[in-house]
């Protein structure tokens, strides 16, 4: 008797790739190890480098371990994703929430499971809340509800932030609160960036409103993909 495999198509591509950093393919390998088939790469740009491995074994999630390092002054720093945004019908997570979070404004959000569905609300214009895009902090693990099939990724690290697309912009902008955002439609972020006020801009408020800092030593973490 044949048995048919189905294959589940998942749009999710472009990465990972460095945060606001552009990078070049320097190596890439790939090797079956006992039960498992392991694929590694090397990128390489201006200031900062990035390796991944990914490890895959039938019946687990798929591993993915990634060092990077970089230097100079960031709005945010990590790894991003890209997976088309007009599919995206949802999001359950473990972590802080319901609301999206800045880099100076973390703290105020409990921490538990939390359930949005898409929208593309912009605060003070119209009342979809919570807002769906943005940045979301302490994620242990995210699953995205699609039109394909909802994947699930996991992490190990508790600071870790997830980003979700860039949010929109208002009719008439206050350039102060439009923070950068990484080019890639999903990230998994070690720092992220911080929002201004009507009146200032982040780098004129308090230390936790200024850029990180990077000297070049290596971050690593590591992501589990549940397809």
């Amino acid at each position: 008797m044949l048995k048919w495999l189905r294959v589940k198509e998942i749009s999710l591509s472009g990465g990972p790739v460095l945060a606001g950093v552009g990078t070049t393919l320097k190596s890439f390998t790939n090797r079956a190890a006992g039960k498992q088939y392991i694929i590694e790469a090397d990128y390489q740009g201006e200031a900062a480098s990035l390796h991944v491995k990914w490890t895959f074994a039938t019946g687990k999630p798929a591993r993915l371990d990634y060092t990077f390092n970089q230097t100079g002054d960031v709005d945010f720093m990590g790894i991003t994703f890209n997976y088309p945004e007009e599919k995206v019908t949802g999001m359950k997570w473990l972590g802080r929430g319901p609301f999206r979070v800045w880099k100076n404004r973390v703290p105020g959000q409990q921490f538990g499971v939390w359930h949005k569905a898409y929208n593309n609300t912009i605060t003070g214009e119209n009342w979809g809340y919570p807002e769906f895009k943005g940045y979301h902090s302490e994620v242990n693990w995210a699953t995205i509800e699609n039109k394909e099939s909802a994947f699930t990724v996991y992490t190990d690290n508790k600071n870790m932030y997830l980003q979700l697309y860039h949010p929109a912009v208002e009719k008439d902008p206050v350039k102060n609160v439009i923070p950068p955002f990484p080019a890639g439609d999903i990230g998994f972020l070690n720092g992220i960036s911080a929002i201004g006020t009507k009146f200032q801009a982040a780098r004129q408020m308090g230390p936790q409103s200024q850029k990180y800092h990077l000297t070049g030593e290596p971050i690593s973490n590591t992501l589990w993909f549940e397809f």
